[in-house]
């Protein structure tokens, strides 16, 4: 990601948040899958620059940004932002979900916390189209179907684990609302 990405990124998101380009910035460190990772408030921007040790001759130049979670005052350890979303879709592809979903309900998202969500697409059964599956791929899902068992998810322990590509148009990132469906 370059600097342009970063702040148009960083506008889009500021649009939906109640204090715009005045809300608060946190950064949350993935720890990869279901490891617990680190949030902090503690924010700062830099250079950064890499030389050669007996040149000095300046290797490559770019901007960090900083998180400094020993100077927060609470716990910065946070669980996985996807630890939900495995278990929450694999009830929403099988044969009995726990609830029904209201006429007209076209999608679904998941609310995987700190604003983020997942949205899958029903088909006309009302069952979601899981990613990797044949449906999925017929609209553009750019998720592995191999990784995913066809749609069907990888048996882990007592659940089913299911890998989704970051840019699947079909299963987009999105800022969730404390709504499980939304109805298009």
């Amino acid at each position: 990601m370059n600097i342009r990405e970063m702040i148009e990124r960083l506008h889009e998101i500021a649009q939906d948040l109640p204090d715009g380009l005045d809300s608060k910035v946190q950064v949350h460190i993935c720890n990869g899958g279901e490891a617990e990772g680190v949030v902090t408030r503690e924010v700062n921007v830099a250079t950064r620059r890499l030389q050669n040790d007996v040149t000095l001759e300046i290797k490559e130049i770019y901007a960090l940004v900083q998180g400094h979670p020993h100077l927060d005052d609470g716990n910065t350890v946070v669980g996985s932002m996807t630890r939900n979303l495995d278990d929450e879709l694999a009830r929403l592809t099988g044969e009995e979900p726990r609830f029904k979903l209201p006429p007209g309900t076209k999608s679904v998202t998941i609310d995987l916390g700190d604003g983020k969500g997942r949205k899958f697409p029903l088909d006309s059964d009302g069952k979601v189209i899981a990613p990797g599956s044949s449906p999925g791929l017929k609209l553009g899902c750019r998720c592995d179907p191999a990784k995913n068992n066809d749609g069907r998810g990888i048996a882990v322990g007592n659940g089913v684990h299911f890998i989704m590509h970051n840019d699947c148009p079909v299963h987009p990132w999105v800022d969730s609302s404390s709504d499980l469906w939304v109805i298009e």
